[in-house]
């Protein structure tokens, strides 16, 4: 299914970037 492959990818990219703030952050 090509709509939960974007929705997959659209929850990791969001995962990375609460990842990303969290290390800038320390």
């Amino acid at each position: 299914n090509v709509m939960s492959s974007l929705q997959d990818l659209r929850e990791n990219r969001y995962n990375l970037i609460t990842s990303l703030k969290t290390t800038s952050d320390k």
